[in-house]
């Protein structure tokens, strides 16, 4: 059996262990409710806890999953719920909530690396050539994580370049590789902390953030989260949106993270992947800074920009399978040399629309729009 097919029984097995457990503490939690001075639940046996005892063997890695919460303050919670006194807007949300967290349980798996992590990095890089440092960093960890129990302890990465290198297009290439799952954050329109870590619980409105929702709905324990344009966060001191990031990239804090809308449910967020892009890191606040590795993102050469473009054809039709049966010959290639990666995929859609509306295949440089050509180049 492969190690992901592996995780998935271990995180399916736990699931229902957890399922088959609810039923019984519910019982108790409704005698626990029906108390006033009802305090958290005494502490209750898991039996996952004794089968992964007796399982393990010396010398073995432990089994590539996390606890993202523990189990007695999930049963808190749930009791809180039920005794609270807010009104039926606030007592709704809560036990709606109460409820996916129950059904989901504490466990999350973590990914691990897939067997084949130095070909598909390799593969990635060709199409990024002047990334070699961000690649390097990323190898370092997978080989230190291909030699235990296969998953990745990754640094907290800031990407830093000038507008057109192609650093917001690295992160999303390694879901699947050092963590399960994707979120990007674009940190030039948050507002306020709640993105990321949730509203107060007494506004009327309150939810929890981002980083909360992905690990209690999401498969794993370790996704990777983009923060993109960093530096362009809002600098509000009254709504400051990089506010819990100071916890969250903190290893020690992130064990303990508290979402401002599930105050009583501290969330363990230490094996998130997190990678930030940034402009000018001059912008940042030091604490932040500090937090992170600064990796520069060069511009690439001309002879790069080539193989990027070729890249972002083959993404584009990845993803769109309405572009597959197009091509771009030399002409339209050098009308694309040099552009910013974000502005080659809208063109070459763009060339591909006009290519189809005169029935041809191969998109040519008339296809391309001369006026969006003239703009500004990347480096050259």
């Amino acid at each position: 059996m492969g190690k992901s097919q592996q995780g998935s029984q271990d995180h399916g097995q736990a699931v229902t262990r957890f399922a088959d457990q609810r039923d019984v503490v519910f019982s108790k939690l409704e005698q626990a409710a029906d108390a006033a001075a009802a305090g958290p639940p005494d502490h209750v046996e898991n039996d996952e806890d004794v089968d992964t005892a007796e399982s393990a063997s010396p010398g073995e890695p432990a089994a590539p999953n996390m606890e993202i919460f523990a189990y007695n303050d999930l049963l808190h919670y749930i009791a809180s719920t039920r005794r609270s006194n807010t009104d039926d807007d606030t007592r709704r949300r809560n036990a709606a909530l109460a409820a996916m967290l129950s059904e989901r349980g504490c466990d999350r798996e973590l990914l691990r690396l897939p067997d084949d992590w130095e070909r598909r990095l390799d593969e990635l890089q060709a199409d990024f050539p002047h990334a070699g440092a961000f690649f390097d960093t990323i190898r370092d960890s997978c080989a230190l994580a291909a030699q235990d129990d296969g998953v990745v302890h990754l640094p907290h990465l800031n990407a830093i370049g000038p507008p057109g290198s192609g650093k917001s297009a690295l992160a999303p290439l390694f879901e699947g590789i050092v963590g399960g799952g994707f979120v990007r954050v674009s940190m030039s329109a948050v507002e306020s902390g709640a993105m990321l870590g949730g509203s107060q619980e007494t506004w009327a409105n309150s939810k929890p953030g981002l980083v909360f929702t992905t690990l209690t709905e999401g498969r794993y324990g370790n996704p990777i989260f983009l923060l993109d344009e960093l530096d362009k966060s809002s600098t509000d001191g009254r709504f400051d949106p990089m506010g819990p990031l100071y916890t969250l990239l903190e290893p020690t804090q992130a064990k303990h993270f508290v979402d401002l809308s599930v105050p009583m449910l501290p969330l363990d967020t230490s094996r998130v992947v997190w990678i930030a892009t940034s402009n000018d890191p001059e912008l940042i606040p030091t604490p932040i800074r500090q937090r992170m590795v600064e990796i520069e993102i060069p511009l690439p050469t001309l002879a790069q920009s080539l193989a990027i473009m070729r890249s972002v054809m083959r993404w584009l039709q990845r993803d769109n399978p309405r572009l597959r049966r197009f091509a771009l010959d030399g002409s339209a290639e050098q009308a694309l040399l040099g552009l910013a990666p974000r502005q080659m995929r809208k063109l070459i859609v763009m060339g591909c629309g006009r290519a189809a509306r005169t029935g041809r295949t191969v998109v040519t440089m008339v296809d391309i729009p001369h006026a969006a050509v003239q703009t500004r180049r990347i480096g050259f």
